[in-house]
């Protein structure tokens, strides 16, 4: 899941279903379902999937049923049979957690967040991101894949609805390790990392936006009393309905103590990822090809019309005032938040350096613009930003031939 280093033995799902209603409703436009789930009237009872093609793999016959259809529901909508039936483990909210804590909370890569989100005036100065971690971060998780063992956890500890439509997120990852081999993009900070604007975050937005597309398709399929029972269960736990609206992150935040841009960001591949995904490919084929070979920045993902050809990313020199405890690049998603949605857009590379000083932590990012206007628009975007604290800077400055946004702060 989203912002936390992955660990070596675990894969790249960590399911945070909580953020999906805490943060902004789902975007889903969706996606047409094959003709013989409508026909079956339940699919749970007829299983009209065994073909002569073998789209289903056999299910074990000591593994439950409910994981069995589950299995045969994901496989069918992506298009082959398991290569390997995944092993699922449903285990209560306490072992679940016990397996997650020693190696879940980075510490490291935690301080290196917190430089840049602090700098930024995302998150308030007196947050600290590996508490955080260590009791949202990990009570948000409801099941995770493990790319070493090929195993499916779910926090348990019993299937229902809501813990089905999890397992079947997770089965959509395991289809996703046997068919489109995960391990080729990396997932480790730094280059897992939201501020690096990756590959592999990439990667992730498209993986996840997929698996909550077939989760939400399984949920879609059933009868109308599993989709009550869902529904209790979410007033249960989050005290609200499923929200049904647009999403509209990112967005321009204001400086507060708040963590809501980190959860906002932790959320973005499942909340904004479906939409980004049918927006950008279209059938299994399109998708396999998306999550196996993924654009190297997200602005091709919120642009699919843009052709690399004719608008190539400009490599831009890195900021040299201070020599920086670390670099990187913050992508037009992590700088919506500081120019706001319609200035970001112009977005046409960056480069950022970040360090801590004394008591502060300090940012310098210099950002291309697609042309002169949208650098002017950038300008005018960071303008709340300054205003927020007086002592921030922006301005456009000449950097190996090319004119670059500068924007600079110790927070």
């Amino acid at each position: 899941m989203p912002s936390e280093p992955i660990p070596e033995s675990v894969g790249v799902s960590k399911r945070f279903k909580a953020f999906m209603f805490m943060v902004v409703a789902m975007l889903l436009l969706g996606v047409v379902l094959p003709a013989a789930y409508f026909l079956t009237g339940s699919w749970r009872r007829q299983r009209a999937y065994d073909n002569a093609a073998g789209n289903v793999l056999d299910c074990p016959a000591d593994v439950d049923e409910q994981i069995c259809d589950a299995a045969e529901f994901v496989q069918v909508l992506r298009g082959r049979s398991f290569r390997t039936f995944p092993e699922v483990r449903v285990i209560g909210s306490d072992e679940f957690d016990e397996s997650l804590a020693d190696d879940w909370v980075d510490e490291a890569w935690l301080g290196y967040n917190d430089t840049v989100y602090t700098a930024l005036g995302l998150i308030g100065d007196d947050v600290d991101l590996v508490e955080v971690e260590r009791t949202q971060g990990i009570a948000s998780i409801l099941g995770y894949y493990s790319l070493g063992d090929q195993t499916i956890t779910i926090r348990g500890p019993e299937l229902n609805p809501f813990t089905l439509e999890t397992l079947v997120h997770e089965l959509s990852h395991a289809y996703d390790d046997q068919w489109l081999t995960s391990s080729t993009v990396p997932f480790t900070p730094p280059t897992w990392a939201f501020e690096t604007d990756s590959q592999g975050f990439v990667r992730l937005v498209v993986e996840e936006g997929m698996a909550e597309l077939v989760a939400k398709k399984w949920l879609d399929a059933q009868p109308d009393d599993v989709k009550e029972e869902y529904d209790r269960i979410i007033e249960q736990r989050y005290g609200s309905e499923p929200s049904t609206g647009v999403a509209v992150a990112p967005f321009a935040a204001s400086d507060s103590d708040s963590l809501d841009v980190w959860f906002l960001l932790q959320g973005y591949p499942y909340v904004s990822g479906p939409g980004i995904v049918e927006q950008a490919a279209e059938g299994n084929e399109e998708i396999d090809q998306l999550i196996t070979d993924p654009p190297d920045t997200i602005e091709r993902l919120l642009h699919p019309d843009v052709d690399d050809q004719d608008d190539p990313v400009v490599e831009v020199e890195a900021p040299t005032e201070v020599e920086a405890e670390y670099e990187g690049q913050l992508g037009e998603l992590q700088l919506s938040f500081v120019l706001g949605v319609d200035a970001a857009a112009g977005w046409d590379g960056d480069r950022f350096v970040a360090w801590n000083e004394s008591d502060r932590s300090c940012i310098t990012v210099h950002v291309a613009a697609e042309s002169s206007t949208e650098l002017a628009q950038m300008v005018d975007g960071a303008q709340g930003w300054q205003e927020r604290d007086p002592g921030r800077t922006v301005e456009t400055v000449q950097r190996d031939g090319l004119e670059v946004l500068r924007l600079a702060t110790c927070d």
